[in-house]
């Protein structure tokens, strides 16, 4: 956003002052929104001739507020998978194992909504069969291994035909927290034997959120009904169950915080901006006072504010008047 700022003693601006600097107060708006709020008051001072008059000076008045994201509907992406990788020709099933296939979420802070997980069948099985599918979502133990069922998962209904993508729906409202790992538990409480497809690839598919992974190996226990404990086996064939994991990220609906202010200055409002140094040069989102000098020359200050929090909006204008949500 750039802004023009009116020359000091100039008819509506304010009068000149011995100083050029930008500096940062809190300020409020309305006791509903949570908000982290920036002013910035951009004084523009010229270099001085030891013969010459002070030039006159730039003032200008900015006022910088971030509100927090409102809830909204969230839209669900697929936040991991690795379908799209080369399968292997051999597998394991279900049926002779339980079979458990990691994953780790991304870093958003405020976490991720789970909405399903997807495995490809490599044999088909009858309704009959279909219905002894036992599908979980585990935590992983500090070691990495699963550690214990948090959710039980939906499984598909009717006849399983061969090379299909399953679904496997999570309850409403599962919640996924940032940077942790995560398991996909499968087996049977039957004697079908349900063939999974898998990679040995050490990749995801591009399209995933950052910093979402997906484990190296299925680990596996030698019984098909009743998974229990943290003791799994490694496939030592290396195979990687192929899923893709469905969700949505959650909005941090209490940061209003800014991550990052930066500052420019220009003689125009077209061009190349000159970044402009603020003191303190590093951004912290409880500091809310910067100072900074410029020259005369320039007309046109821009401030580039960063919310902290996907979805959250800023409001800027000049003091006193109405703001305008503007984007980050």
């Amino acid at each position: 956003m750039s802004w023009r700022l009116p020359r000091c003693g100039a008819p509506g601006a304010s009068p000149c002052s011995p100083a050029g600097s930008v500096s940062a107060e809190p300020r409020s708006r309305g006791p509903t929104a949570r908000v982290s709020l920036v002013a910035a008051l951009a004084s523009l001072l010229g270099g001085i001739s030891p013969l010459a008059a002070p030039p006159a000076l730039l003032l200008g008045s900015l006022s910088l507020l971030a509100f927090a994201p409102a809830p909204a509907e969230a839209q669900t992406v697929t936040l991991v998978s690795n379908l799209g990788q080369t399968k292997l020709s051999g597998t394991r099933f279900t049926g002779d194992n339980s079979l458990s296939q990691g994953f780790t979420t991304g870093s958003n802070s405020a976490g991720y909504t789970l909405a399903s997980i997807e495995a490809i069948s490599r044999g088909g099985g009858t309704a009959v069969q279909a219905a002894t599918v036992r599908a979980e979502l585990w935590s992983a133990t500090t070691g990495g291994a699963p550690d214990s069922k948090i959710a039980d998962l939906t499984t598909p209904s009717g006849a399983v035909a061969a090379n299909t993508t399953m679904s496997f729906g999570a309850p409403a409202g599962t919640t996924l927290t940032a940077n942790t790992t995560y398991y996909f538990v499968i087996y049977t409480v039957g004697a079908f034997d349900l063939a999974l497809e898998s990679t040995s690839a050490h990749a995801e598919d591009s399209g995933g959120l950052s910093g979402w992974t997906i484990a190296n190996a299925i680990r596996f226990q030698a019984r098909n009904d009743s998974p229990s404990g943290s003791t799994w086996t490694t496939d030592s064939q290396g195979a990687i169950a192929l899923i893709r994991v469905k969700g949505s990220a959650k909005q941090d609906t209490a940061n209003a915080n800014l991550s990052a202010l930066t500052a420019s200055t220009h003689t125009s409002a077209t061009g190349t901006f000159t970044s402009l140094t603020l003191t303190p040069s590093t951004f912290a989102a409880t500091t809310t006072s910067y100072t900074a000098t410029v020259l005369n020359a320039r007309t046109h200050l821009k401030l580039t504010p960063t919310v902290a929090a996907t979805g959250a909006t800023v409001k800027v204008g000049k003091q006193g008047t109405t703001l305008a949500t503007v984007t980050s």
